[in-house]
């Protein structure tokens, strides 16, 4: 497997000029060929639906599960559904899920609340998913509860690393900024993905390189700088 990696979400605007780089597709988004990149993430929306309040049906499980089965193959991981900052929620949907026998997911483990880690929840669901997946874990996503690396406990995924048969982790909507980016280059999370890259590259905070050019060149360096700062740092 690979060692710190960055990745790309990928809005319509930037479709067809982040090709060399690992990807995700937020459902119902339609992915772009894998082309040069290592792999690619299909996630399920979750947090989008979050933002508008809106919950994942039955007939929303089936799309997605239709979507999955079109796009994924070898190198393409997808997410489980889930709900944002809801673990229960999130376990119930994964047993719905395979219950109609649906497209392999991989996990997702969620926080009960913002900026919060409680690691009984996180242990609740690691055993919960080992079980199911008899003891090994490939691919596990752990759901950022709006934290920078700053604030998260010293070691928390060197810990589940240790205690679990978990061969990559990977944390969705990690990385504020650069310096953020730097920080989880140099923790035991295997790869990270952010919109920071890309949103509002009109400001200080968000033209990283303080590149000179269009949004879309802007958004292209920053992703560039990103990628960099993550391969470099090698576990």
């Amino acid at each position: 497997m690979y060692k710190n990696r960055f990745v790309c979400p990928v809005p319509n605007w930037l479709r067809g000029k982040l090709l060399e780089y690992n990807r995700l597709y937020a459902f119902p988004i339609i992915p772009e060929s894998l082309r040069n990149a290592e792999f690619q993430i299909l996630d399920s929306g979750a947090y989008g639906l979050s933002l508008s309040n809106r919950k994942m049906n039955d007939e929303y499980l089936e799309n997605l599960n239709i979507h999955y089965h079109k796009f994924s193959g070898k190198n393409i991981y997808c997410v489980a559904p889930d709900t944002f900052l809801n673990f229960k929620e999130t376990i119930e949907k994964f047993e719905k899920w395979h219950s109609n026998d649906y497209h392999e997911v991989k996990p997702v483990i969620q926080m009960s609340k913002a900026k919060n880690f409680d690691w009984n929840i996180i242990k609740y669901q690691l055993d919960y998913y080992s079980d199911f997946f008899q003891g090994n874990i490939d691919f596990l996503f752990f759901s950022n509860p709006f934290c920078r690396q700053i604030e998260y406990p010293k070691n928390l995924f060197k810990r589940i690393h240790d205690l679990y048969a978990v061969d990559w982790i990977h944390n969705l909507g990690a990385g504020w900024n650069l310096q953020d980016v730097k920080a989880w280059s140099q923790t035991n999370v295997n790869s990270i993905d952010t919109i920071a890259y890309y949103n509002a590259v009109d400001s200080v905070d968000g033209n990283w390189m303080r590149a000179s050019g269009t949004k879309v060149l802007k958004a292209q360096k920053n992703a560039f700088i990103a990628n960099k700062i993550m391969t470099s740092h090698e576990n």
